[in-house]
């Protein structure tokens, strides 16, 4: 959570190099047992994602995201379902995009939850 409250705000590398390693810092003295190196790795991170679809559209739990190919078959599902019933969107889901949805899927499911949404293009 509190990647989404800071870390998304900061815009170059070196600010969010820092933020990265002040968060695996605390993470390591609040949870020591816990493998936090895995999120914070240079390549190949696990996602440290969260998302009320993380194991299926229906699903209503809000769930840790295992990978980001799971978390783009579930959105494909989804956008083909909704393309089935509606006028088709082509979207290409990469994984900002999909970190993206996960945002806005849990402030628009909080009650009263609403987004300004800006898109430059």
């Amino acid at each position: 959570e509190s990647e989404r409250v800071y870390g998304d705000r900061l815009v170059s590398i070196e600010d969010l190099s820092k933020y990265n390693a002040l968060a695996q810092s605390q993470c390591k003295k609040v949870f020591p047992s816990f493998p936090t190196a895995k999120y914070y790795a240079k390549e190949n991170a696990d996602p440290l994602l969260f998302c009320h679809f993380a194991e299926g559209i229906e699903d209503n739990a809000y769930n840790q995201v295992p990978s980001l190919v799971t978390m783009n078959r579930i959105l494909e599902e989804g956008l083909k379902e909704y393309n089935e019933t509606n006028a088709t969107m082509d979207l290409v889901l990469f994984g900002d995009a999909m970190k993206h949805v996960a945002r806005i899927v849990r402030i628009v499911r909080n009650e009263g939850g609403h987004a300004l949404l800006v898109g430059v293009g």
